[in-house]
């Protein structure tokens, strides 16, 4: 919380205290260093103002924030213009809002702000003089030079006028404030809070709508006079005034729609983005326990969920939803007309109304089947190509055939049932419009008859008739298409209402630096309730600055005990301290970024090998990432290849290259992070003997008193680098000591072909049978 007092430009300038859950951390927002800026812009070879006004503003706004988080907000494009920044804003939690005025007419209540001059230049104003002076002192920092001042200096202009981007923060874009659906409901749903930004806009879309139809009206009615004045009397005098106003309403209506189509472009473009990049962040951002549950197959389903979502604004259902509230103008001429002819759409809007809910009820029911045929058939064809060679192997290729006609037969029979329904609708609907005209004629030719109406307002209304049906006909004609769209907005709902990883642990504490020291305290671990422990009771205090091999037979949870210091799993009894603190009363994404971690696959991120560098040090440059990569004895391998360090690690790139060079990227990515804890999993021995055990022998020699590493082994070599040893036993009290204490084994007569053989000099040894 600020604790400072504004009372003139001095206070205006001092730093703020920040209370971050742990000391006090004093920043100076206005004047402090561009540090972060730096680190931000640091590979980029030619930094707009813009991009040095952006960090600038948003270490202004959150002074606590850290380059790595502006990093991970920004567009993927190099180039930031307008919409990046505030797309940019949109993914740190805020909104912006274009103002057109100078800089000195700018209420202080909306800085800090963007502020883009009309000459060009492009600035932060950060605050104006609280005590109510001269409104021209501004204080700003311009992007171009790097200087902050009253604007009147750095600009040399008194009033300046341009642009302002205003930004406020939104509440359900952070998770600091993000309320799930669940827990609001009362107010408003996350799909409707998303669109409910836009309320502007649709009522922009609305009064156009409105305008729209009543601009529509000219044309029937301009026929009307037609039949009337000219026709039946044969005079032409008004033509050309009745041709001017007609083409006049031709025109305005082309122009209101072209208005509305690009609002409407712009609108769907908008909510696509925030639905889209919203799922894809809370699949991420899941709790491990949660996301391991969750079938490739399933995350794939939500993703595609939010397409329906962009269809829906871009289709003719919302169109027509936005037009029907207009449809009141077509019903007052009909009235002013005849009241018989008026009650006709009062009718059949009534039907058509009973039609969509009908449908609706059967559309939703079997579009409920439908989708889960799909899912099961999509669920079998991922599962089908990842065991595709061992299928072909054991001779089930026919097996599997059949079962794929069957699964393929009912998810085609549950579409076609849909298709059907939806084909129904569209013919009910055309009937009721047709039954509609026809009603209208007959109505309308038996008033002519009787002297109560023309024949030009018979032609007017079967021309208003079909203007006032047609929303009517197509939303009921598309009812498929909108339990789609209700269909997708409860899956997001549903992923809305899934508490995220830092939502579940509720953890707010952190820990500024890391020291190093790590304490396991009676933890034991079981993967389900109903299973028994992995291991249990493992007591072991680890010193910073020390070296501890772990080690164990198969499923014995050596990888799991590294994801219990992430913070990944969760120990059943016991807790894990770091530092003196336990791990789930801190941030796990702060926690974890303190950390370095090579996991046993040493996967590589998409992306070339210097972006998969940068995600330990974005700051570095070239020189830093050779020498990190010869640290890692890669930079041989690296100059091989066509790209060098550019090389793309596509799928189609990594079975080109050897395996050990992933091992070795990711050994790099540690070497340029430098954290003082370290977690090394098992790596496979055609990797240890390329080279990469030499590699890693001197990191843990090299590392002793500098940092705590914790790695996962089963070479006595390399254990007897360790101060200590854990070593673990499925379902047992482990073992932790010295490499003598943990070997001190008895010998056995046979040997389970379950167990891992540890390899040493000597004979093979059962990790089964260390002693209590």
């Amino acid at each position: 919380m600020e604790t400072a007092r504004f009372s003139g430009w001095d206070d205006e300038l001092a730093p703020r205290h920040i209370d971050v859950g742990a000391a006090p951390v004093v920043v100076s927002p206005v004047t402090g260093s561009d540090h972060i800026s730096r680190i931000v812009w640091a590979r980029d070879q030619h930094v707009s103002p813009l991009k040095w006004c952006l960090t600038r503003l948003v270490e202004h706004l959150e002074p606590t924030i850290t380059a790595t988080q502006i990093k991970e907000a920004l567009p993927d494009s190099d180039q930031l213009d307008e919409l990046g920044f505030a797309n940019t804003m949109a993914n740190l939690g805020y909104s912006v809002k274009e103002l057109k005025l100078a800089a000195d007419d700018i209420d202080r209540r909306l800085l800090p702000c963007l502020f883009i001059a009309a000459n060009g230049m492009t600035c932060v104003l950060l605050a104006k003089d609280p005590s109510g002076g001269d409104s021209s002192d501004v204080l700003a920092f311009n992007g171009s030079t790097g200087v902050t001042g009253p604007l009147s200096q750095i600009s040399g202009a008194s009033s300046l006028p341009g642009r302002a981007f205003v930004v406020r923060k939104t509440g359900f874009e952070t998770k600091q404030h993000r309320t799930s659906s669940s827990n609001s409901r009362a107010e408003t749903t996350w799909f409707g809070s998303v669109v409910g930004r836009f309320s502007g806009l649709l009522w922009q879309l609305l009064i156009i709508g409105f305008l729209l139809n009543a601009v529509a009206v000219a044309s029937p009615l301009f026929l009307m006079v037609v039949y009337d004045r000219v026709i039946a009397t044969q005079n032409t005098e008004h033509l050309p005034m009745l041709a001017f106003g007609v083409s006049l309403a031709i025109v305005s209506e082309y122009s209101l729609r072209v208005l509305r189509t690009r609002i409407l472009s712009w609108l769907t473009a908008r909510i696509h983005y925030i639905v889209g990049t919203e799922i894809f962040t809370r699949l991420v951002e899941l709790p491990p326990s949660v996301s391991r549950q969750i079938t490739v197959t399933a995350q794939l389903a939500r993703m595609r969920s939010f397409e329906s979502v962009r269809d829906f604004f871009s289709g003719p259902i919302f169109v027509s939803a936005l037009e029907l509230p207009s449809v009141v103008i077509a019903i007052c001429v009909l009235m002013f007309f005849s009241p018989l002819l008026a009650a006709v759409p009062v009718v059949v809007a009534l039907l058509f109304t009973c039609l969509f809910f009908g449908l609706r009820r059967f559309v939703s029911r079997t579009m409920k089947v439908a989708a889960s045929n799909a899912s099961v058939a999509q669920k079998f064809c991922v599962e089908t190509f990842q065991e595709l060679e061992d299928i072909r192997s054991t001779g089930l290729a026919d097996v599997w055939k059949s079962k794929y006609r069957d699964i393929s037969g009912r998810d085609s029979t549950a579409q076609a049932h849909l298709q059907f329904l939806g084909a129904i609708g569209e013919n009910l609907s055309y009937t009721l419009s047709i039954i509609a005209g026809i009603a209208v004629l007959v109505l309308g030719v038996n008033l002519v008859w009787a002297g109560e109406i023309t024949a030009g307002m018979l032609v007017a209304s079967m021309i208003l008739i079909w203007r006032a049906v047609s929303p009517f006909y197509a939303l009921c004609s598309l009812v498929p298409r909108f339990e789609q769209f209700r269909h997708s907005v409860a899956q997001i709902h549903k992923l809305q209402e899934l508490a995220s990883e830092e939502e579940t642990r509720d953890a707010r504490a952190r820990l500024p630096t890391v020291r190093g020291d790590i304490t396991f305290d009676n933890v034991t671990i079981r993967f389900s309730k109903d299973a028994g422990a992995v291991f249990l009771g493992l007591n072991a205090a680890i010193k910073a600055g020390e070296i501890v091999a772990v080690t164990g037979a198969v499923s014995s949870g050596k990888s799991t005990l590294l994801n219990l210091v992430l913070a990944i799993s969760t120990p059943q009894i016991g807790k894990i301290l770091i530092d003196g603190v336990n791990v789930h009363q801190l941030t796990a994404r702060d926690l974890r970024r303190q950390i370095g971690y090579v996991s046993q696959t040493a996967g590589a991120y998409p992306g070339t090998i210097a972006e998969n560098l940068l995600t330990a040090k974005p700051e570095a440059t070239d020189h830093e990432l050779w020498q990190a990569l010869e640290h890692a004895g890669a930079t041989g391998l690296v100059r091989s290849l066509p790209n060098g360090l550019h090389q793309s690690l596509n799928v189609a790139a990594r079975r080109r290259i050897h395996v050990d060079l992933f091992y070795r990227i990711a050994l790099a990515r540690i070497f340029l992070q430098d954290p003082k804890i370290v977690l090394i999993d098992e790596m496979p021995s055609v990797v240890l003997n390329a080279g990469v055990q030499a590699v890693l022998s001197n990191y843990l020699i090299e590392s002793r008193g500098k940092r705590t590493v914790i790695f996962v082994t089963q070479r006595t070599d390399h254990m007897r680098l360790a101060d200590q040893i854990i070593g673990l036993r499925h379902g047992r009290l482990p073992i932790v000591g010295t490499l003598e204490k943990v070997l001190g084994l008895r010998p056995t007569a046979t040997q389970s072909a379950s167990t891992t053989p540890l390899r040493s000099n000597g004979p093979a040894v059962n990790l089964d049978d260390l002693r209590t």
